[in-house]
């Protein structure tokens, strides 16, 4: 038997509830002829594949969002009208859904971008550098590119059993690439963050810095670890 592709292994966590949208588990729920194949043969088609891909990724990493299953439903009755689905809303009506919860959209993500700020803080940053047991080596910033722009994330290189291991800092968020086109200045602001707060903590921890692209995004670059494999 062949294995599932992603389109299927999403529709299949959704209809078991390990995905959150309420709103496409009951769309499908009113189809019972249609088992997980067949179920994520039409997710397949209405989203062409790679949206419903990024939903369920964009879902991964924004558990946090008290709204998110919201706006996730919304987005998903939108493509199931779209691609001709009989379910019990129409376009008009998910507009006016979007417009009722509009606000609280917003609220969710002007405060999930304090919160991604403030856990990227020097403050935080140092907090928990020294709750860590295994001795520090470097700090490092890598840019990371995908479909929706840049990002940068820091990392920390320990010394565990006497190898080296890599930990996931956070990524310093932006408010999107929309100042690639309106000329705001500085263009990478979150490349003059990572140099601040990654001094800072490779002067108080007396250890390396290392931050390969600070001028220009390029995730071609190698990380500290394979400079010193």
């Amino acid at each position: 038997m062949p294995a599932p592709d992603t389109s299927e292994t999403i529709a299949a966590s959704i209809l078991a509830g390990t995905l959150p949208s309420v709103v496409l588990r009951s769309v499908l729920a009113q189809s019972p002829e249609l088992n997980h194949y067949q179920a994520a043969r039409l997710l397949h088609y209405a989203f062409h594949g790679a949206w419903l891909i990024k939903c369920g990724w964009k879902w991964k990493f924004s558990e946090n969002s008290d709204v998110f299953d919201t706006e996730f439903d919304l987005c998903v009755i939108r493509r199931l009208i779209d691609a001709g689905a009989s379910i019990p809303w129409d376009l008009q009506y998910c507009e006016s859904e979007y417009r009722r919860v509009g606000p609280a959209l917003e609220e969710s993500a002007r405060l999930a971008l304090l919160a991604a700020r403030e856990a990227v803080s020097y403050e935080r940053l140092c907090e928990r550098l020294e709750a860590m047991d295994d001795p520090l080596v470097c700090i490092q910033a890598l840019w990371d590119g995908d479909t929706d722009g840049w990002s940068l994330g820091l990392d920390c290189i320990v010394r565990a059993n006497g190898r080296l291991e890599t930990i996931w800092l956070g990524t310093i968020p932006t408010d999107g690439d929309i100042r690639l086109f309106n000329g705001t200045v500085p263009p990478w602001p979150e490349a003059e963050h990572a140099n601040m707060v990654g001094r800072q903590l490779a002067e108080k921890f007396n250890i390396e810095f290392y931050f390969p692209a600070p001028d220009t995004p390029d995730d071609t670059l190698p990380g500290w670890q394979e400079l010193h494999a």
